[in-house]
């Protein structure tokens, strides 16, 4: 149930000192991988969400070549974001404030300038939540030509993932690193 006195100040929640020592914990297991061979992913993809957006720069940080650090190196999705409605932490803020406080991400194209998603009193499905899921995966595989992509999101989406997949749920710790291989396979 929500906090009743949750204010329109708690929209979007910044991460915490928690959050941040779990993605210094997430870059340190990256930057192990990588030296075993792993390879770094081609493209990112991230949440609207200020944790999450937070959450990718600190754990990529120093982990990208020199010409990827500053050149809008990752791509906010909207529908990466966690559900919507209700709870107040999981409204975005404005495209303006991503685009100022994140200038090294690319905005996806169609993004709106207030988050037209968000409303007080309706909690978006699980079903529409995988439908989300759904529609990011088809623009991976549709446009994008890399084999190795990162996703920063929340539980919610990567839930979504899974039940795209038609994989069962996985309760992935706050922090948590989950790797998922997917094969494409065109239809003719």
């Amino acid at each position: 149930m929500m906090d009743q006195t949750m204010t329109r100040t708690s929209a979007d929640a910044e991460i915490t000192d928690t959050g941040k020592a779990q993605a210094v914990a997430a870059g340190t297991v990256w930057k192990a991988e990588l030296a075993a061979g792993l390879p770094l992913p081609g493209r990112f993809y991230v949440s609207p969400l200020s944790r999450a957006l937070k959450t990718l720069e600190i754990t990529f940080d120093g982990l990208l070549p020199k010409h990827q650090q500053k050149s809008q190196w990752a791509t906010v999705l909207e529908d990466l974001r966690e559900a919507y409605g209700v709870h107040t932490c999981d409204q975005r803020r404005t495209k303006t404030y991503i685009k100022t406080t994140f200038s090294e991400f690319r905005i996806e194209d169609g993004f709106s300038e207030n988050d037209l998603l968000w409303t007080p009193d309706v909690r978006e499905s699980d079903e529409h939540i995988a439908g989300r899921a759904k529609e990011v995966l088809d623009l991976v595989f549709g446009e994008d030509k890399d084999t190795f992509i990162s996703v920063t999101g929340h539980g919610g989406i990567i839930n979504g993932f899974m039940a795209s997949l038609g994989r069962p749920s996985y309760s992935l710790p706050t922090g948590g690193i989950l790797p998922v291989v997917v094969k494409s396979v065109r239809s003719s």
